[in-house]
This record gives C-alpha cells, structure tokens and sequence, in this order.
C-alpha cells in the first residue's frame, strides 16, 4: 500500500521532514509534562533518542522534550551527553529559536542543575529582552529572567 503525502500524520518540507518518532517523542513529553507524570524509563529513552535525533528537532520541536526534565526535576542517566548536544543545537540555531520558547527552555535546565552560562550575554541582550515582550504574561518573563540571574550569579559566585 502507497501512502501519498497527503494522508501522512506527520508534514514536513521536502528539505526538512518531520519523522514520526520525533512527534511521538514530543507528544509523550507534552503529555507527561501536562499530567505531571514523571516515568523515569520514558525519560531515558527521550534523553537517549534526543541525543542521536536532536539534528532533525526543528527548533520548536527541540524544547518539547527537554522541557519537562526541569518541571519534573530529573536528570537522565546520560545528562552529559544531553545537554552537550542541547548546547550545541542551541549554538547553531540561536537566530531561529523563538525568545520565549529559548527562556523556557534555558528555565528548565537550570531547575535541574545545569546552568546555560554560555548564554548569559545573549539573554541580557537588548535585542532578545526586547523581542520577548509580547503577548507571555511579563510577571512570567520577569520571574524566568529573576530566577536565571540569580541562579547564574549563585553559580559564578
């Protein structure tokens, strides 16, 4: 049987397909991340498949996954390797990160004990501070922002 790319689940551009896995893996963690369900196999196995998976994460889809390991507050067996590559994605598409979703994510790490240091300078920036007003809550923005510079402070300190 043919599928045609109309009835596939998933939609991509033929330059940047979206797989199913990567939906699957961002679906289940929205799901955990929404009920507050923390199940420490499915979240290895997230933090393993972003790993090797984390180049074809379009930069939205990269914090659907990693997100929920700050709210729940765990660090997966193969932290290292994680957050290598998440600051290694984040480096490389920096530009193309929303501010917002690029604050919730950098949140979610430091709620488990990885500071984003390298980031420091860029978040503080003019720029990024100006593009995150908007229509996010600015208490919200505000309590992230707080909550960033202390812990860094509290880390170069």
């Amino acid at each position: 049987m043919v599928i045609s790319s109309s009835q596939k689940p998933w939609r991509g551009t033929l330059s940047n397909p979206v797989s199913p896995c990567i939906l699957t893996v961002t679906k289940v963690m929205q799901y955990c991340s929404q009920n507050n369900i923390l199940s420490k196999p499915i979240f290895d196995v997230v933090a393993e498949s972003f790993v090797y998976n984390a180049d074809n994460f379009t930069t939205s889809q990269t914090a659907e996954p990693i997100a929920p390991f700050g709210k729940l507050n765990y660090l997966p067996p193969n932290a290292p390797s994680l957050f290598r590559k998440l600051e290694k994605i984040i480096n490389a598409r920096y530009i193309q990160f929303h501010p917002h979703v690029l604050l919730d994510l950098l949140h979610s790490c430091i709620l488990i004990g990885r500071y984003p240091i390298n980031f420091l300078a860029r978040m503080f920036h003019p720029y990024f501070l100006q593009k995150l007003q908007g229509p996010l809550t600015p208490s919200r923005v505000s309590s992230k922002l707080l909550s960033y510079t202390k812990t860094i402070t509290g880390v170069l300190c």
